[in-house]
């Protein structure tokens, strides 16, 4: 609420107006957003808020993989080859002391980062069969061919007999 003060510096309390110039009716506050108080904390917010529209994908409530996060915080693979529930918990707390001090400022900064990486294939990506067994959809397609060429390879091996 703004209030028009006289030359003299006293106010009587009914020349209120709202931020917008209009009048609020001399009494009270006005309704709807017209705080300038609420306008500058949401202008502190928006500030600090980061710019994802370049980014081309919704960023606001993504979560990170463990993987994902200690490849590109602490620069080390934790699932190399087969899952090691310790190695996930310790590099889970790991990297849980390493930001705890941190302010909200540097978690932004941080999970900026984190959207600016590369993505991070998953295991079962980089791995689509492990030992006989699909570990996605995509390794089903790979299983498949598999067996067609094994299929194919057996045909041509018992037509040569």
């Amino acid at each position: 609420i703004r209030r028009e003060i006289d030359g003299d510096g006293d106010n009587d309390g009914n020349d209120e107006t709202s931020s917008d110039g209009k009048a609020n009716g001399g009494g009270g506050p006005s309704r709807g957003g017209d705080n300038d108080d609420n306008d500058a904390a949401s202008d502190d917010e928006e500030s600090l808020s980061p710019d994802d529209a370049d980014l081309g994908f919704p960023t606001k409530y993504r979560l990170f993989s463990l993987r994902h996060t200690a490849i590109n915080l602490l620069g080390v693979d934790v699932q190399k080859g087969a899952h090691d529930p310790t190695l996930d918990a310790r590099y889970s707390v790991l990297l849980y002391n390493k930001y705890r001090d941190a302010g909200p400022a540097q978690l932004r900064a941080v999970r900026d980062s984190l959207h600016r990486a590369p993505v991070t294939k998953g295991f079962a990506a980089e791995h689509p069969v492990v030992e006989g067994v699909c570990m996605s959809r995509e390794g089903y397609r790979v299983k498949g061919a598999a067996r067609k060429i094994l299929r194919w390879y057996r045909t041509r091996k018992e037509a040569r007999k």
